[in-house]
């Protein structure tokens, strides 16, 4: 209920403690650098 709610609302949701330690270094990381997105590419 939580997350369905987070979602609606454009809230970001962390569920567990590592994925939380990697959205605080993403956004240390995004402050430092300045980060250009990329888009994955999946090769067959």
């Amino acid at each position: 209920m939580m997350r369905r709610l987070a979602v609606e609302m454009n809230i970001p949701f962390v569920t567990t403690m590592s994925g939380a330690v990697m959205e605080v270094a993403a956004i240390k990381a995004n402050r430092e650098v300045d980060l250009v997105p990329m888009r994955l590419t999946v090769n067959y």
